[in-house]
């Protein structure tokens, strides 16, 4: 935060970055979203943990296994 509002540090840039430029969206729904690394395979979750906080918070990308995406997400 600075002066009341929320910037993005080195890891949010980071994260926009890999959205942007390196994995593809497969699904989206209840402030989340599910990416896939298109060269590995990977699936990564995109979700606004402190969603108390304006806008939901800072962003965070956890990889998750492949059977867990599917469960969660109806792949």
């Amino acid at each position: 935060m600075r002066d009341g509002r929320m910037v993005s540090d080195e890891t949010e840039t980071r994260i926009k970055n890999l959205i942007a430029n390196r994995l593809r969206e497969v699904s989206a729904g209840n402030w989340c979203k599910l990416y896939v690394d298109p060269t590995s395979g990977a699936y990564w979750e995109l979700t606004y943990p402190q969603g108390e906080m304006h806008g939901g918070g800072p962003m965070k990308l956890a990889r998750l296994p492949g059977e867990e995406a599917r469960r969660r997400f109806g792949l």
